[in-house]
């Protein structure tokens, strides 16, 4: 904090004054966030989580501040992106991983640093059909409660049902 604020407060108390608050101002109030506000606000955001704050304000003609202290602090939600997880498997899927990785683990005890010499470790084909999303094009708005959302990719989907 500089001098000359400090001086200019300590000068107001000397002469009387007894809060810290602001004093009330008149015009536009800073929340401008009435009912009817939230509850359209709360419709929009019901029909499609993934509008961004400056989408709903353009849409109810509002500031993009008023939309997101709405979302923040009156409807208390938070935006979060979603959690890549590399596959959805089924537990007959899962099974069968496990039974691959038992029979390689046997495999290795056998036959040693040779058979991870004849490994192929990857196919690349799978990144031509893989279509990927940005961080920000998968963002919910969410309750603080809500579990993340999922994004699985498209080519795993199709490698489940080989």
């Amino acid at each position: 904090m500089d001098r000359n604020t400090v001086s200019r407060w300590a000068s107001r108390f000397r002469e009387g004054r007894v809060s810290i608050q602001d004093d009330p101002r008149r015009g536009r109030p800073v929340t401008p966030t009435d009912d009817t506000s939230v509850v359209i606000v709360s419709t929009l955001l019901e029909e499609d989580r993934r509008k961004s704050c400056e989408e709903i304000a353009h849409e109810v003609n509002m500031s993009t501040a008023s939309v997101f202290r709405i979302v923040t602090q009156t409807l208390q939600k938070r935006e979060v992106a979603a959690k890549w997880v590399p596959h959805q498997l089924s537990e007959e899927q899962k099974a069968a991983r496990k039974r691959v990785a038992e029979e390689l683990l046997r495999r290795y005890e056998a036959e040693g640093e040779q058979l991870l010499n004849r490994i192929v470790a990857i196919d690349e084909t799978w990144i031509r059909d893989f279509e990927s999303q940005l961080k920000s094009q998968s963002s919910q708005w969410k309750h603080a409660t809500s579990p993340r959302p999922k994004n699985v990719a498209a080519k795993n989907r199709k490698l489940s049902s080989r």
